[in-house]
């Protein structure tokens, strides 16, 4: 068995990618898919953080026009 470099769960078998997280087993990572596996969940977090910012920036916004009036 092998562990799972991002998350250290355990990976039985032959798999491509870790049950657990999704990242990309040692015979994946040899291949181009990781570059294009790691690019997206990138790009994903990235997006994640733009969402909660503009959040907390519409709250912030709200609480401040609320207080003026």
């Amino acid at each position: 068995m092998k562990k799972c470099q991002e998350c250290g769960a355990l990976i039985r078998g032959k798999v491509s990618f870790c049950p657990k997280c999704g990242m990309p087993t040692d015979e994946m990572m040899k291949k181009d898919t990781f570059v294009k596996y790691k690019t997206a969940k990138d790009s994903r977090s990235f997006r994640i953080a733009g969402v909660i910012i503009g959040a907390v920036v519409v709250i912030a916004a709200c609480i401040a026009v609320i207080i003026l009036l």
